[in-house]
């Protein structure tokens, strides 16, 4: 029956990508259904029968083990189920109240041969010398999550690995070409998305709802590729207009766009001015300089605020706090916000004027504590607050 090997090696294959932590009961029985749902030439009644069948010419196969050293694979998939179901409740903290069993009880998990695991993950038989074992511990991780991909912190929870070494580790895999690995946003932290290389798809510029952006990441790749199709189409955009081409309709994602724009106007790509719209108003806009570079590309993906200055010295800029951003979200036109009915702003673009100027960089032919002694002298016995003397630096 070509048909029902072709399902085994699917099943097989599935639990795999499971890697050392197993597959569950639920998933080997999904991959069943999705199996069927990628043949639907195959006529077959996928009902608990057959899928008792098909579970028990997986526990007589010499590559499955149900549970720990074939602990589990004299089972049948009905009593599977049963005690699928005691150890699942055991997981939950009123039931486990009653319950006669050990509470410590690992959940009933499927494995795979160390050779199919590898193969699966790797492409690859197994071989310590191009993947070393706890990087093949992330790497099995990473499998695990296919193409949704899996953000840093949370593998460093589920692999149980120090977080100092995760990222060297993940660096690693993907200088050896296992798994892509890119900076995103989420909506506590900046950080890495990890996709297993086989299952990685490039993003388009246009997001979708089901799409990472929509929905608690943003990918900054695909991020920056959106930004700089709408800047070449328009040049000049009103920032609340930028918002609405992004999808970027609360409050997170505006305080990453409004970090975005003004490192990219550190790198001296864009430029954040005042233009004046056809009901005489002066709005914040984002206007475009010229199309980033590779290098650009690359001083924006840095985690901390560093460019390159005019002197090609790599310098820090300014360090941006939450407030400062949220000033410049909730920063809006100089009369009143547009109403509904404005419907978009058509800019006058020969109306432009700069509402931010990019902070000049301290250069080594002066001295930094001089330069700010001087700057505070010169306001006498007015003085000057913090945010006034990083305007004032020359």
């Amino acid at each position: 029956m070509p048909g029902v090997q072709h399902l085994i090696d699917f099943v097989l294959n599935e639990v795999a990508l499971r890697g050392n932590q197993g597959a569950t009961l639920s998933d080997l029985l999904q991959a069943i259904d999705d199996f069927h749902a990628q043949t639907p030439e195959i006529n077959q009644n996928i009902d608990h029968r057959f899928k008792s069948k098909i579970w028990s010419w997986l526990t007589t196969n010499p590559e499955v083990s149900i549970g720990q050293h074939n602990k589990w694979n004299h089972l049948t998939l009905s009593e599977a189920e049963q005690l699928d179901s005691r150890k699942t409740e055991r997981d939950d903290p009123e039931v486990n109240q009653t319950a006669d069993e050990t509470p410590d009880s690992p959940p009933l998990r499927i494995f795979v041969s160390e050779e199919r695991t590898w193969v699966a993950i790797t492409g690859h038989p197994p071989d310590e010398s191009k993947v070393l074992p706890l990087e093949f511990v992330l790497l099995s991780v990473i499998a695990s999550r296919r193409s949704k991909g899996i953000v840093q912190p949370e593998l460093v929870k589920l692999s149980g690995q120090d977080k100092r070494s995760v990222p060297k580790r993940t660096d690693a895999l993907q200088r050896k070409g296992y798994i892509d690995k890119r900076p995103v946003q989420t909506k506590t932290a900046r950080t890495s998305l990890c996709t297993l290389q086989r299952f990685y798809r490039h993003t388009t510029s246009v997001q979708t709802k089901e799409e990472p952006q929509s929905k608690n990441m943003i990918d900054f790749d695909s991020f920056n590729s959106s930004l700089f199709n709408i800047l070449r189409e328009h040049q000049l955009i009103a920032r609340n207009d930028l918002k609405q081409l992004l999808g970027f309709d609360d409050h997170w994602r505006w305080k990453v766009l409004s970090r975005a724009l003004r490192k990219w106007e550190r790198i001296g790509v864009v430029q954040r001015v005042r233009a004046e719209s056809q009901y005489e108003r002066m709005h914040p806009c984002v206007k475009l300089l010229r199309d980033p570079s590779e290098q650009d590309l690359a001083l924006f993906h840095e985690f901390n605020f560093d460019v390159l200055n005019k002197h090609g010295v790599r310098s820090k800029g300014p360090r941006l706090t939450p407030d400062r951003d949220h000033s410049m979200e909730v920063e809006g036109p100089s009369k009143r916000s547009p109403s509904p009915e404005d419907g978009r702003m058509d800019l006058i673009k020969e109306h432009v004027g700069e509402s931010a100027r990019i902070v000049p960089s301290w250069t080594p032919d002066r001295n930094l504590n001089n330069q700010i002694f001087d700057i505070i002298q010169s306001t006498g016995t007015t003085g000057i607050t913090n945010q006034a003397s990083t305007s004032s630096k020359k």
